[in-house]
């Protein structure tokens, strides 16, 4: 038997972003996924405004579980992404 874990909620977000800007989620989310789908520039992200911002390059995805209410994005071009939250 393996083990696994079901979500009762899922919320897809898909955008492209040049500038800065707050993703926020519709409720508190357990496990998150972002993907930078752009095939040259990099995606920053961070969780608090306080953090400094980390990079996701070009066609690179992270996944983490925590309890995350949003996100601040940030790029210097034009940046195609996805999130992916579960809940």
């Amino acid at each position: 038997m393996s083990a696994f874990t079901v979500y009762a909620n899922m919320e897809s977000i898909e955008a492209t972003l040049n500038g800065t800007d707050t993703v926020t989620f519709n409720r508190k989310s357990k496990h998150i996924m972002l993907m930078n789908d752009s095939a040259s520039d990099n995606l920053q992200f961070k969780f608090h405004a306080s953090e400094a911002f980390a990079t996701l390059q070009p066609t690179e995805s992270f996944a983490m579980e925590m309890w995350v209410a949003g996100l601040l994005l940030s790029t210097g071009a034009a940046v195609p992404y996805r999130i992916w939250v579960f809940g």
